[in-house]
């Protein structure tokens, strides 16, 4: 639970220092320019990959 509350701080800290340099709009367009630039792709030499193929694994396993 430690993990999980952890996990869950950092990511509304990202996410509120995301709106501390501007609105919604601002915010918005600034997304979707690192999007496209692929800031948020996740290939093999991100630095989590190993973790997150693990958790995509382990999602598709029939319950």
């Amino acid at each position: 639970m430690q993990g999980l509350a952890f996990a869950r701080a950092q990511a509304e800290g990202s996410v509120n220092s995301l709106y501390a340099n501007g609105g919604k709009e601002e915010v918005c367009q600034r997304m979707i320019s690192l999007i496209d630039g692929g800031a948020y792709d996740i290939t093999a030499s991100a630095p989590m990959f190993g973790e997150l193929e693990a958790l995509v694994l382990w999602a598709e396993k029939p319950r």
